[in-house]
């Protein structure tokens, strides 16, 4: 089942694994392709968990090349590059 992201059109899954899954999707917004992974459901709660995903969500909005959006469903609002 697809899910339902706001602000995206989500395409097609690229990949999955225990804790998050990836989508091809489109920014409305910006009108542009954007890997966006989508974290599960709770995952946030704990606090080393956060700091490691928003770790890796740091390291590579530097090395971004086409569009990174990470959305924790537990945030109001998704972490994005610039």
């Amino acid at each position: 089942m697809t899910p339902s992201v706001p602000g995206y059109h989500l395409i097609r899954e690229l990949g999955s694994g225990a804790s998050a899954k990836v989508w091809l999707a489109r920014q409305l917004a910006l009108d542009r392709q954007v890997a966006l992974k989508i974290l599960a459901p709770g995952l946030f709660d704990a606090e080393e968990t956060r700091g490691r995903f928003l770790r890796e969500a740091r390291l590579l909005f530097r090395n971004d090349l086409f569009g990174l959006v990470i959305y924790p469903l537990d945030l109001d609002c998704p972490l994005e590059s610039q």
